[in-house]
């Protein structure tokens, strides 16, 4: 299970839209999905959500899923248009048909007039096993769309597209891009911990913290996740930077710092200087730098990078290098924790040995 949902924001109702019955003929999956390494279409980003992998489009809000939802625990939703609706979540089996049997009786709980549109199909796609339907209710919010069950050493997740107006090449997109990511090599994480992610940047987070999306008005910070009340009270915040567009990390944490100093972050001060990190990929430099900052009483989590409290707090800074091959140019992302005075400081070392980023194929 994904960082929890209940604490988060709500998702919220979906656009109303008009009833819209799929089609009954299944397409075979293609024989591969998109890796990290490949460039994803204009406007989509690939996620991390527990193990599950997969593109979403940028513009798409995250959020936890609705309580009523069982099972599924992370969301990504249009605003508006065609009210294009992503949920993942963690399957209790490790049969793909048995996960797809869990979503089916989780959409039939949650949705009026609920029912399974198409034959099951299963394919095999790089050691995954991946069952799929259609599906389609009578929710005006949801009147199609498709359930993926994915399964590949004993990790078994499902994944919905739905919308009040399904679109075939959203879906054909997401399908593609769908992977189970066991990540063997990244750092092992507590039990209570859920590693997360978007683009080639993974890091590990408490699973009772909640899901806080984009960093309102910002541009850098495209995900959070937050120790926080329901109220929006934040004892701790992480936010990601998938791509900084600097083309290296010393000129990425340059111009972030001057940003905080600037006011992204409030009484932001540098404790110390920076400093190289090792994350144990040969092919990655890292850059580490704790600072202390005092944010306004009047913050959230949600509009903010930094919890709100009206006392000093800590945090650190990390900026992550894949260095470019082949003339490539290097991906440069960021990753930034803010702790209000008296939240739980191990949180640092532990969120510090997760970070990994997704090797390219």
């Amino acid at each position: 299970m994904s960082p929890s949902r209940a604490a988060g924001a709500a998702a919220g109702d979906l656009p109303r839209r008009s009833l819209l019955l799929l089609g009954l003929a299944l397409p075979a999956l293609a024989a591969s999905g998109c890796s990290a390494g490949d460039a994803a279409p204009r406007g989509w980003n690939r996620v991390l959500a527990d193990d599950v992998s997969l593109l979403v489009r940028n513009d798409w809000e995250h959020s936890p899923a609705q309580d009523g939802l069982a099972l599924f625990t992370d969301l990504w939703r249009e605003d508006g248009g065609a009210g294009q609706v992503v949920a993942v979540g963690t399957a209790r089996t490790a049969s793909a048909a048995n996960a797809l049997q869990e979503g089916i009786a989780a959409l039939r709980a949650a949705l009026p007039g609920f029912r399974v549109a198409s034959a099951s199909a299963t394919a095999e796609r790089s050691g995954t096993t991946i069952a799929y339907l259609d599906v389609a209710s009578a929710s005006p919010d949801l009147t199609g769309g498709r359930l993926w069950a994915l399964a590949a050493e004993g990790v078994c997740a499902v994944v919905l597209l739905g919308a009040a107006r399904p679109d075939a090449e959203n879906r054909r997109i997401v399908e593609d891009s769908l992977r189970l990511e066991t990540l063997s090599g990244a750092p092992r994480l507590a039990e209570d911990w859920a590693r997360v992610g978007r683009g080639a940047t993974t890091l590990g987070v408490p699973r009772t913290w909640s899901i806080t999306g984009a960093v309102h008005g910002s541009e850098r910070w495209l995900a959070s996740w937050a120790d926080a009340d329901p109220d929006g009270f934040a004892r701790a915040l992480v936010v990601l930077c998938p791509d900084t567009g600097k083309q290296s990390a010393v000129d990425a944490l340059a111009q972030i710092e001057a940003d905080d100093v600037a006011g992204a972050l409030p009484g932001f001060q540098r404790a110390g200087e920076p400093s190289r990190l090792d994350i144990g990929e040969d092919d990655v430099s890292a850059l580490r730098l704790a600072f202390t900052y005092a944010a306004p009483a009047t913050a959230t989590a949600a509009s903010t990078a930094a919890p709100r409290d009206a006392e000093a707090g800590t945090g650190v800074l990390w900026v992550l290098q894949r260095n470019g091959t082949d003339n490539a140019a290097a991906t440069v992302s960021a990753v930034q924790l803010a702790l209000a005075r008296g939240a739980d400081e191990s949180v640092v070392e532990a969120m510090e040995a997760s970070l990994w980023l997704i090797p390219e194929d």
